[in-house]
């Protein structure tokens, strides 16, 4: 049996991140950056943000977008790609090729998986990937403190409400990863 490679959870909210509460898309790209690289590459959602336009969040708009998490990347010389509009199948299909996904979505829309009481407004998280069954995902939120499978219905309004208030669906995908043999012992 073979599994896709598990990247290591981060928390975005930690006493030792002063812009945490801003930091989802960091956090979301660092542990993007740790799958793509099979672990090679192993930075923190500070470490994400400090190489961006933005180190310090804009009191007007505060997150990370999607060109900038990129760009931060690829100074790491970690290629993640960026994908804008398109359809919800479409990013399934990335999933089932071994791609990961940073997705940008409404996190009022993960209802109780938000794991952040009364969340509202834009937020990022990263997909691990999709179930053999296709029925639900490996989702990585940052606002919660272990990644949980989530079902695909769940991660589609979430996606899908964010696209229908900025113009459509926006996220990054890593390289398809290989998968890894499961150690029996």
């Amino acid at each position: 049996m073979a599994v896709i490679y598990r990247p290591k959870h981060e928390r975005q909210i930690k006493p030792s991140d002063r812009y945490g509460r801003y930091n989802c898309g960091a956090v979301a790209t660092a542990i993007a950056i740790d799958r793509a690289t099979l672990g090679g590459v192993m930075v923190n959602g500070e470490d994400v943000r400090a190489l961006t336009t933005e180190p310090v969040p804009d009191p007007a708009s505060p997150g990370l977008n999607i060109p900038q998490l990129v760009e931060a990347a690829g100074d790491l010389h970690v290629v993640l790609t960026r994908v804008s509009g398109g359809t919800f199948t479409r990013l399934l299909d990335y999933l089932r090729e071994g791609r990961g996904v940073s997705l940008s979505g409404e996190g009022a829309a993960l209802g109780p998986n938000t794991c952040q009481p009364d969340f509202v407004g834009a937020h990022q998280i990263f997909l691990n990937n999709l179930s053999t069954d296709g029925t639900s995902i490996l989702v990585y939120n940052p606002l919660c403190p272990t990644y949980r499978w989530l079902a695909v219905t769940t991660v589609r309004k979430y996606a899908e409400r964010f696209g229908a208030l900025h113009g459509g669906l926006a996220y990054a995908i890593t390289r398809v990863t290989p998968l890894i043999s499961k150690q029996i012992n």
